[in-house]
């Protein structure tokens, strides 16, 4: 344990030096204040008398999923990428360490350092939607909070599978700015998977073949991406109005939540066996 604690730590410490890492963080930041501006600005100009419920619970989800897979590749490239640059993942590997402690390790402090990130944002988010709309906010607080630590744990999740796809890439590509790239793309497929018009041809082709539901197959082809997922959980936005508690918010995307965790399951169970496997150099 005091091992895996080690490297989760100088994981933590790495990421927070790392530049590239903190320019992310810092365009995370941006977005949350240009969310909030946006916010100011209609209310200031009288478009907007409050700052809706359900539409400030999901901006802070959108911010941190959309937004949020690009920063976890950099997350994840970063771990490795340094690594590698300093020959540092040959020093602990010859170390008496097993290969599964080490990348624990560092899934372990990738996951803290996430966590006080995202924690950071929405911290500034909320304190900047009190100060714009505190009386009316204040009226939902406890349903509000609870909504927001539900999209917290949901990001998270959601934003862990794309930094074990990074790291996976970042292992198996040798050149570092090609793995970054691919990582990139990665994330760009699983838009472009869940594009309406890609959609609709492969149930065209599949209904040509024998007839199907396309509703169904549309479905079911948008469930096959993260980004599909977190899609459907978007688009059902009005689960977050105040209407409805948090236990139905849960109750009612919890086949989304599960599909998300065994995506991350199995996108971790990939690192793994790649780590294992694989000469590091």
């Amino acid at each position: 344990m005091s091992n895996l604690g080690s490297i989760a730590k100088k994981e933590c410490v790495d990421l927070i030096n790392s530049k590239i890492v903190l320019l992310g963080a810092a365009v995370l930041l941006l977005y949350v204040g240009v969310n909030l501006y946006e916010y100011h600005h209609a209310l200031s100009s009288g478009l907007i008398k409050n700052i809706e419920f359900s539409s400030s619970v999901l901006s802070a989800m959108c911010t941190l999923t959309l937004y949020g897979s690009f920063f976890s590749v950099i997350i994840g490239f970063s771990s490795i990428a340094n690594e590698k640059k300093n020959h540092a993942l040959n020093t602990l590997i010859v170390k008496p360490l097993y290969r599964d402690t080490i990348i624990n390790g560092k899934l372990l402090g990738a996951c803290c350092f996430m966590s006080l990130v995202f924690g950071f944002a929405l911290l500034i988010y909320v304190s900047g939607l009190l100060m714009l709309s505190g009386e009316y906010i204040s009226t939902f607080i406890l349903d509000f909070a609870a909504k927001i630590a539900f999209v917290y744990l949901l990001s998270l999740i959601y934003d862990l599978i794309f930094v074990t796809l990074s790291m996976t890439v970042a292992i198996i590509v040798d050149k570092q700015a090609i793995a970054l790239i691919i990582s990139t793309l990665i994330v760009e497929m699983f838009d472009f998977i869940v594009g309406v018009n890609v959609t609709q041809t492969i149930s065209h082709i599949i209904n040509s073949i024998m007839p199907v539901n396309m509703d169904a197959i549309e479905y079911f082809i948008v469930l096959l991406s993260p980004k599909g997922v977190i899609g459907l959980i978007i688009n059902n936005s009005n689960i977050f109005s105040p209407i409805y508690g948090v236990c139905d918010v849960i109750g009612s995307l919890s086949s989304y939540v599960i599909r998300l965790c065994l995506y991350l399951f199995l996108s971790v169970i990939v690192c793994y066996m790649v780590f294992m496997r694989r000469d590091i150099v």
